[in-house]
């Protein structure tokens, strides 16, 4: 039992380390230091949102029709972590 465990919890490392190993490939042709950390910003959210299985698109969308609007003391709900979809019936 516990080798499944740890064989699963490996391949799930492996896939998250090949995503970062990836990125960090890509960022060397970001245009800019700003322009990397700005792409690493959106991996990491778009990340978390796969972690939480909250599909990205919508996250994206829902936030970015509500940021314009949202208060600073906020801008935590916006959060995948946090993330309520306002698009959903009620």
């Amino acid at each position: 039992y516990m080798v499944h465990f740890l064989a699963a919890y490996w391949y799930t490392f492996k896939l998250q380390y090949t995503v970062v190993a990836l990125g960090r490939k890509n960022y060397m042709f970001a245009g800019s230091h700003e322009g990397a950390q700005r792409a690493a910003m959106l991996y990491s959210l778009l990340g978390t949102c796969k972690q939480l299985d909250v599909e990205p698109f919508r996250w994206m969308e829902d936030v970015l029709t509500r940021i314009s609007d949202c208060k600073m003391s906020q801008l935590d709900d916006l959060l995948p972590q946090n993330w309520v979809d306002s698009t959903k019936k009620k």
